[in-house]
Formats: structure tokens, C-alpha cells, sequence
């Protein structure tokens, strides 16, 4: 009697573990290198983003650097990133792979996506530390 209730019991915990629904956001680790990545959200394309791109060591996370008419850039203007789906971390020194392209810090990228000051809906739940996005997240759904 008491193996079937057992049987039972696992059964249900995995029949509703199946039935979960997917994240919007998901976090992709490989050592010390962490990324941000869109899981099952729909993504806007309603802006173009485009930077340098700074891994901050510390802080285990990738920034999105915006240079300003003069050619300055302070912390201020850091934006954590949330990469588009089927994004990988690859190893230490942090390396990201995100679509065809191989991703390292410096590296300049431009894309769609969107970015926000306030964390919306599922990002909010990646735990993103506020040092690394002093001036937002951006969101990037698509890299050109």
C-alpha cells in the first residue's frame, strides 16, 4: 500500500513538473561566466541597439556600453544585456555565442530589440545586480 502512494505521489510531482510552463527568461552558466538569455518570450524589435560590450568580471555579468556624441563612456551608461533565445555561454574567459556570432568583451554589436529602465515581467526574476544596469536592460531579441 504504502509503495503505490509513493509511486503515486512521484507521478504527480512529475506530471506537473511536465506541465510547467516554460520561462521567459533563463540564465546560462558555464564556470564563472553568466549570461542573460530570452527563454519563451516574445521579443519586440522596437528599437535598434548597438555598443560595446563589456564582461564585468566582479559583478558576473555582460554590459551593453552606449558611446556618447564625445566618445565618452561612463558607468552611468552600462546596460545589463538579455541575450536573444538559444544564446550560450562557452567557457571562461567569459566567451558567448549568440547566434553566429562568438561574443567576448570589446566586442561591438548592433541589433533589435528593446530597453527599459524597469524590469519588466519574468526579467525582473533573473536576479540582474544593479551595478550591472545602472542606465536599464537591454532586451536583444536579434543580433545584425
Amino acid at each position: 500500500m504504502k509503495r503505490r502512494q509513493i509511486v503515486a505521489v512521484g507521478s504527480a510531482v512529475l506530471l506537473l513538473a511536465g506541465c510547467a510552463p516554460s520561462s521567459p527568461y533563463t540564465i546560462q552558466e558555464e564556470g564563472r561566466a553568466r549570461a542573460w538569455v530570452i527563454g519563451s518570450a516574445d521579443e519586440t524589435n522596437e528599437a535598434k541597439l548597438a555598443g560595446t560590450v563589456r564582461w564585468l568580471r566582479d559583478f558576473r555579468c555582460w554590459v551593453l556600453e552606449s558611446t556618447t556624441n564625445d566618445g565618452e563612456v561612463s558607468a552611468e551608461d552600462r546596460s545589463a544585456i538579455v541575450w536573444p533565445k538559444e544564446s550560450t555561454v562557452l567557457d571562461a574567459p567569459a566567451r558567448l555565442k549568440a547566434g553566429d556570432q562568438t561574443i567576448v568583451d570589446g566586442t561591438v554589436i548592433s541589433g533589435e530589440g528593446r530597453h527599459v529602465t524597469e524590469l519588466p515581467n519574468g526579467v525582473d526574476k533573473l536576479d540582474i545586480p544593479e551595478s550591472c544596469r545602472p542606465a536599464g536592460v537591454a532586451i536583444i531579441s536579434a543580433l545584425s
